[in-house]
This record gives structure tokens, sequence and C-alpha cells, in this order.
């Protein structure tokens, strides 16, 4: 299984919002256990631009701070779950 995250290489914490994100850090795991990470930069912004680059390294899952319902359509219009680390709240 590949899980993203995304990922702020200045401080090594969870990125803020999916559709801006500039690096993602990928997870391997396999029996509940995670064997190998890397970090990757995508090829462009916004939802369409990031669902189609985690499709090209087979991610399953999305963890990072925020998302909004049109990035999580996307993601599982591709076969990707999402899980938002904060509450979403509709504006």
């Amino acid at each position: 299984m590949v899980i993203a995250v995304t990922y702020n290489q200045e401080n090594g914490q969870i990125g803020a919002h999916f559709g801006h994100a500039d690096h993602f850090k990928l997870y391997q795991a396999e029996n509940g256990k995670i064997y190998d990470a890397q970090v990757v930069e995508p090829d462009g912004q916004g939802h369409d631009a990031v669902v189609a680059f985690l499709e090209d390294y087979d991610v399953e899952l999305v963890i990072c701070r925020n998302i909004g319902e049109g990035a999580i359509r996307g993601l599982q219009t591709a076969g990707i779950s999402a899980w938002r680390t904060t509450p979403w709240r509709p504006s």
C-alpha cells in the first residue's frame, strides 16, 4: 500500500493543504509496517493535477491537514481514500 502525506520540507510536518502541496511524502506499507519512504514533488497544483500525479504512484490513501470536498471527490473517482487531520468546515 502506498500512503501519501502532504509534506512541509521546512519543518518535516504534515503540509497545510492538498491542492497546494509542494511535496508529498510517500510511504510504502505492508502488513501494518512502513518499509520505505520518499519525498516527491507534484508536477502541478490543483486537484486534478495532484490526483493524476498520485495515481501515477499507485497511492491508495492521502493524509493531509486540509482538503476540500471537490478534491475528495476527485480522489474517490481515482480509487484513493483521503483522511484529513483537521475537521472540514464548509465556507
